[in-house]
């Protein structure tokens, strides 16, 4: 895949914000925007500890979202040997659901 970054496609408008809510909505969000790598996923961890760590580390990270963010960014990265890019469409999403409660 060289010459190809890894996208993490994410919609921040199906967001659940609420007490304990956002972190999981999120979590699952990047579980969704992995699901076009999952195969790959699978394959490497098993060769590669490395890959297997930061596969635990994210299922680990549920209540905290920049780790969640981070760590599937680390785990994309380490398969793929590139950057990877974040594309988030209705960014604001969150904020204006905030707002209007």
């Amino acid at each position: 895949m060289k010459g190809k970054l890894p996208v993490l496609k994410m919609d921040l408008s199906t967001l659940t914000v609420g007490k304990g809510k956002y972190a999981r909505s999120l979590y699952r969000m990047i579980v969704k925007a992995l699901k076009p790598y999952k195969s790959t996923i699978n394959l490497k961890r098993k060769e590669n500890e490395e890959i297997q760590d930061l596969y635990d580390a994210l299922k680990d990270s549920k209540n905290d979202p920049g780790e969640q963010i981070s760590y599937a960014c680390e785990l994309l990265q380490a398969i793929y040997n590139e950057k990877v890019l974040i594309l988030i469409d209705e960014y604001d999403s969150p904020m204006s659901e905030l707002l209007e409660n």
